[in-house]
């Protein structure tokens, strides 16, 4: 039984190491501003806005030197805060808004250029609005290195060590977190003793300085598992329950004031498209529609919340078969609305994220024929 169950920890720890995404932060000038910028501005405290922006500088190549006359440095693109008022509490922070991170590994780089008051920079991480994250940090006035965490305001004591940190040089700052228990090291050699902590259990990354700090960030890079919203994971389980769905796609809104849309689909190029009037009216209403091609049958279903009311439509297209009828086609999705219907409660259920995709199984069945 232990051999057992050992064997099925290293499949799921070999799992989620096949499923581990790596994410490289944006530091274009795009990321910073139109349409499709990867960051935001937050600023925590007093004081005028920052001032984050993208600019060239020299790094150190990550290559090792083989000759003493090679010029063993980089032109890259990295990210800056510029703006300076020197006061002790403004928090100026940039968001790398593309994820949600609960465990993962961060390597960054950062260069603390000037401040009179404060040379303070650093990462923030399971960061959930500018009042509560964590946060670990150099402070190279006073030469120290260490982790903080930011509770409704209010500054923790702060866990750390102090080393030589020079300004105007590049150091690398490293993060682990799994699940409570946080490492955190600069430089390579400069570790603090491993932190746990269960305040926040996931939560956003981004870029952080104090007061007059003037600081550059590059080559940052996250490794992580990434998440699946439950309406998706849903999908996909539904799919590998009924090997002969064609097409399922799961419409509802996030608010009232959202527009209703597909936010899960086997077909994940129309996850965003708008919903008709079916999809309108099976929501509103609890109406099935039934529409018939060439080789298939489509039937918009309403999903209902444990009240019996629509919170959601589910759209399933099926291989048609001679003789098919609309009754028929009906009695084929109805199981497939019914499981994703044991999955909620509500609509806000459909909008969780959740792991356990990568770990779910189901052995194939069919959708019966007839």
């Amino acid at each position: 039984m232990q051999r057992a169950f050992l064997s099925l920890y290293l499949g799921i720890g070999a799992c989620l190491q096949l499923n581990a995404a790596t994410l490289y932060f944006d530091h274009a000038p795009g990321a910073l501003a139109g349409p499709n910028k990867s960051f935001r501005t937050e600023l925590s405290g007093s004081g005028s806005p920052a001032e984050w922006r993208v600019l060239t500088d020299t790094l150190p190549s990550a290559m090792t030197q083989i000759s003493p006359l090679a010029k063993n440095t980089n032109r890259k693109n990295v990210i800056g805060q510029f703006s300076q008022v020197p006061s002790n509490d403004r928090f100026p922070m940039l968001i790398q808004t593309q994820e949600t991170f609960d465990d993962f590994r961060l390597s960054t780089r950062l260069k603390v250029m000037d401040g009179k008051q404060f040379q303070m920079a650093g990462i923030i991480f399971r960061w959930q609005n500018p009042r509560n994250y964590y946060s670990v940090r150099i402070d190279t006035l006073g030469g120290w290195f260490y982790f903080r965490k930011v509770v409704n305001g209010q500054e923790q004591e702060p866990i750390g060590n102090r080393y030589k940190i020079e300004a105007k040089q590049w150091h690398t700052m490293k993060i682990k977190c799994e699940g409570p228990r946080i490492t955190l090291s600069l430089n390579e050699s400069n570790t603090l003793p491993a932190l746990t902590d269960t305040q926040f259990a996931s939560g956003r990354i981004g870029y952080w300085t104090q007061g007059d700090t003037v600081a550059y960030f590059a080559d940052t890079k996250v490794t992580y598992q990434p998440k699946t919203p439950t309406a998706q994971r849903i999908v996909d389980q539904v799919m590998a329950k009924f090997n002969r769905l064609i097409q399922i796609s799961l419409y509802t809104q996030k608010s009232e004031n959202d527009p209703i849309k597909v936010i899960a689909s086997n077909q994940k190029n129309r996850i965003g498209n708008p919903a008709d009037e079916a999809v309108l009216d099976s929501i509103a209403r609890r109406n099935i529609y039934f529409a018939r091609t060439k080789k298939t049958v489509i039937v918009t279903l309403p999903v209902k919340d444990r009240n019996g009311e629509g919170m959601a439509a589910c759209r399933v297209e099926l291989t048609s078969f001679r003789g098919q009828t609309q009754q028929n086609a009906i009695a084929r999705c109805i199981p497939v609305v019914e499981m994703i219907q044991a999955h909620l409660l509500d609509r806000d259920d459909l909008f969780e994220w959740d792991l356990r995709s990568t770990l779910v199984i189901f052995q194939s069945t069919s959708i019966a024929s007839h």
